[in-house]
């Protein structure tokens, strides 16, 4: 089989702000990877709740994000409660875009980093089933975790390896997390760090 061939996507955008502002605007179903490269955390989100909330999903500094834009008429909105500061690239077959990543310590043992969401767009419930690679760059062990609204699929992944997965293309809101695991310092989970890639969607 021959190698998968690669071409140049665009130059990624960028942001640095301290109130909401778009970045994304329309784009319905368009799939984006954003990265906090700023010292704080900051929120995004891509449609409202239904009370009329934006749903938010935090980036934790040194981490990234998959988002699926669910709603038009929301896009892609940066959401930060003081200095955000990032880039972002759109998500499409056979561009080379940077790996997504993370490098967490985490608060608390129960408190997974969302990696990402697929929320059933406004004008269908299908979307592409996409392959995903994620690899350990760090020396801690930590789980992969995939949910739909009816199951959990989790995975360990110890130092060097990697692990392929499918995000299902159906359903209600799906998402994959990482959770750290115990043995850290003072009760905390141990810290980890990893690398993921969207290999390319499947038919």
């Amino acid at each position: 089989m021959p190698a998968r061939k690669l071409v140049e996507g665009p130059r990624g955008g960028r942001f640095r702000t301290n109130t909401t502002i778009p970045l994304v605007f329309g784009r319905e179903g368009a799939r984006y990877r954003i990265f906090n490269t700023g010292d704080a955390p900051f929120d995004v989100t891509t449609a409202n709740n239904a009370m009329g909330n934006p749903i938010l999903v935090s980036i934790l500094n040194g981490c990234s994000i998959d988002l699926l834009i669910k709603d038009a008429a929301i896009g892609l909105k940066v959401v930060p409660s003081g200095n955000a500061e990032g880039v972002y690239e759109i998500i499409q077959p056979d561009a080379e875009i940077r790996p997504g990543r993370l490098k967490v310590r985490q608060a608390s043992a129960a408190t997974e980093q969302l990696v990402i969401s697929m929320l059933p767009q406004v004008n269908t419930t299908t979307t592409p089933k996409a392959l995903y690679r994620f690899f350990n760059a760090g020396k801690n062990e930590f789980k992969v975790i995939m949910r739909t609204a009816a199951t959990a699929v989790e995975h360990s992944l110890g130092a060097d390896q990697s692990i392929d997965f499918e995000v299902p293309g159906t359903g209600a809101h799906r998402t994959v997390s990482v959770l750290g695991l115990a043995g850290g310092g003072g009760g905390m989970p141990k810290p980890y760090e990893a690398s993921y890639e969207h290999l390319r969607d499947v038919p």
